[in-house]
């Protein structure tokens, strides 16, 4: 018998009585009815009937794909993954088909995406190169879906400049080792998003090569990229005393961009330590409101004696909406040391409190509620009596609550 008559797969009476609804439906171009009827093929056939089906099922989600509309394009993109890679040749053809709609190309792209297989990448990788940007941008999330088999494609069109951050934007998505060296080759392009989307990628990698490289990124002449090394390097508190981070940093605590000033206030406080505090609590005196609102926020993440101290000593010398965030995050303190020492700066303050807004002596009122203990409990009686309604009431809340844990 001959070879290619026995692999010859003929499907069954039921199967070939399924496929006749969805050639009929085709053949009048009702795309839904067309979709339904293989979706229902699919289901009720036997695995044995599909590779004798598969050929027709796939010339018909193809006209569909080509003109349907989009909520029946969605239908036949999923049926077309699922015929495996026989999918591949006539789906990577509808991308570059001068006739395709651009949503035909889109969907193309997008069940590429499916397929980890050399043609599927090439063919991505080559729409990477679409004057039509949103087409370029599916491709590169497509090849991002495929993971590490994209990379060697992924590297040979870093070489062009016109698709060069696509690919970088597309390898940085990948949490894989290999994308390392390309990434590293691109950190002294010319152009700064470049730059900051390879260091982001980079920052979340162990590699011996990259903490320099993140230091020296730490005076990059554009921001994004020293905004990228100032957040990455806040991770890697492995990192802290070899490379001393906090001196890297703090200059960056007085950085032209605010931003930039925030996200290093950030980073310290992530990063944690007295020293970290230090300076923080030093660049506090010079910096804008919103500046001073990050510091006090780093400084309570840091939870050391020495950073509360700071906080303690930050309150007397700040304007009310300042001294409003320190206070939040006094109550928010959680070891029953630092609980304490919270407590009893609030205490300190406390005659302060008399003459500054209602708001604040709330917001006191709430914090001791938040942190307990009986340290507390005669200012809380004096805020009972205090001649706003709503610190009353708060005060009257957190006394109740010492109370009842006493």
């Amino acid at each position: 018998m001959d070879a290619n008559i026995a692999n010859f797969s003929i499907p069954s009476a039921a199967a070939i009585a399924g496929l006749v609804p969805a050639i009929a439906a085709a053949q009048q171009q009702q795309w839904s009815l067309a979709i339904q009827a293989l979706q229902s093929l699919l289901a009720e056939s036997s695995r044995d009937d599909w590779p004798a089906l598969s050929e027709s099922v796939l010339a018909i989600a193809l006209q569909v794909l080509r003109a349907g509309d989009f909520a029946q394009c969605w239908e036949a993109a999923k049926l077309l993954a699922r015929l495996g890679t026989q999918a591949i040749a006539p789906v990577a053809a509808a991308i570059t088909d001068p006739e395709a709609t651009w949503e035909t190309r889109w969907f193309a792209a997008r069940i590429l995406s499916e397929f980890d297989d050399p043609d599927a990448i090439l063919a991505l990788a080559a729409l990477l190169k679409d004057e039509d940007e949103e087409l370029a941008e599916m491709a590169a999330q497509s090849l991002a879906r495929i993971g590490p088999a994209s990379i060697p494609v992924l590297v040979l069109v870093l070489a062009e400049e016109s698709r060069r951050s696509l690919a970088v934007q597309v390898l940085g998505c990948l949490c894989h080792p290999d994308v390392i060296e390309p990434l590293l080759g691109v950190i002294a392009d010319p152009s700064p998003t470049i730059r900051a989307t390879a260091i982001a990628a980079l920052g979340s990698f162990r590699d011996c090569r990259i903490p320099p490289m993140l230091l020296s990124a730490l005076n990059d002449l554009a921001a994004a990229p020293r905004r990228e090394a100032v957040i990455a390097l806040g991770r890697r508190r492995d990192l802290l005393a070899d490379w001393n981070l906090v001196q890297a940093l703090q200059p960056r605590l007085h950085d032209i961009q605010l931003e930039i000033c925030q996200q290093a206030a950030v980073s310290l406080g992530r990063l944690g330590g007295d020293r970290a505090a230090e300076a923080l609590f030093s660049a506090f005196a010079s910096a804008p409101e919103r500046l001073q609102a990050a510091i006090v926020q780093a400084l309570g993440w840091i939870e050391t004696p020495q950073s509360l101290a700071y906080l303690g000593q930050l309150l007397l010398e700040s304007q009310p909406a300042i001294a409003q965030e320190i206070i939040a995050v006094l109550g928010r303190q959680a070891s029953p040391a630092l609980k304490q020492q919270a407590a009893e700066i609030l205490g300190d303050f406390f005659p302060r409190a008399a003459d500054t807004s209602a708001r604040l002596r709330q917001e006191i009122a709430t914090a001791w509620g938040q942190l307990g203990g009986t340290t507390a409990i005669a200012f809380l009686e004096q805020l009972s009596s205090d001649p706003d309604l709503a610190v009353q009431w708060h005060a009257r809340a957190a006394l109740k609550k010492i109370i009842a844990l006493v």
